[in-house]
């Protein structure tokens, strides 16, 4: 058994953190974030959010994770059905000790 990462409430990191545990999770609150964003414009304009989803995809500044998870809440069952807004994830400061 290895131990690659441990975050403390305080959000110190211990260990290597190789597999990107960290970046994982800044990834799905980013896109729980952006999400959030797009469904509540779209809907005070009376439209559907999917083709600001789509073009937010398409930023190619957003990190893998941040992606994944975007396409992941807005399409948990396919491209067909509501787009639901997702609960909003508050991450602590990530740091390592020196």
């Amino acid at each position: 058994m290895a131990l690659d990462a441990i975050i403390l409430a305080d959000g110190e990191v211990i260990g290597p953190d190789e597999g990107g545990l960290v970046k994982e999770l800044q990834g799905q609150a980013e896109a729980a974030a952006k999400l959030k964003d797009i469904i509540q414009a779209a809907q005070a304009q009376g439209r559907d959010p999917r083709p600001d989803i789509d073009k937010t995809l398409a930023d190619t500044s957003l990190s893998s994770a941040t992606r994944r998870y975007l396409v992941d809440y807005a399409h948990p069952r396919g491209r067909s059905g509501q787009v639901a807004v997702p609960t909003q994830i508050q991450l602590p400061n990530f740091h390592r000790k020196p």
